[in-house]
């Protein structure tokens, strides 16, 4: 049998290149660059912070961890980056960012129980405000207006 590290691991890796690689493309041809048309440029900051940073910050976790549920949360935000740059509906891509977020939280919860300590408490804090950003960016809410929640985040 394979290994969930095995496998998921190099799936979630490759979302957080393309997704960063994406990213900053989306950014450097909003500052007027001209490297061709990426895809949609609304998701810029969703790929790069709610979709990247937390695929990354998920899977770091879930590896430490070495429990197979763990890898759900780092699943979900590689399945966002990609439906983000595929240009899918911002409702999809915004449930499975929110369903990374829920992972990352039982993470840290689970981590608490072994662990308890003031900075998972903070860091569980901040992955609750991914949840949040997730959900009201995929309302339709602009992305400026839920920069605070990134920050946190």
């Amino acid at each position: 049998m394979i290994a969930p590290r095995n496998f998921f691991v190099p799936v979630i890796g490759l979302s957080i290149v393309v997704g960063f690689v994406v990213g900053v493309w989306m950014g450097l041809v909003r500052l007027g660059w001209p490297f061709g048309t990426p895809p949609p440029l609304s998701p810029h900051a969703p790929v790069l912070v709610l979709g990247v940073l937390a695929a990354l910050t998920v899977a770091e976790r879930a590896l430490a961890l070495r429990v197979r549920w763990a890898w759900m949360g780092p699943l979900a935000s590689a399945a966002a980056v990609f439906s983000m740059i595929a240009g899918a509906p911002r409702e999809i891509a915004g449930v499975l960012l929110a369903l990374g977020g829920i992972g990352l939280v039982a993470v840290f919860a689970f981590v608490y129980r072994t662990h308890p300590a003031t900075h998972v408490i903070v860091m569980g804090i901040g992955a609750e405000a991914l949840i949040i950003a997730a959900i009201v960016w995929a309302s339709g809410v602009a992305v400026p207006l839920i920069v605070p929640l990134l920050a946190a985040f």
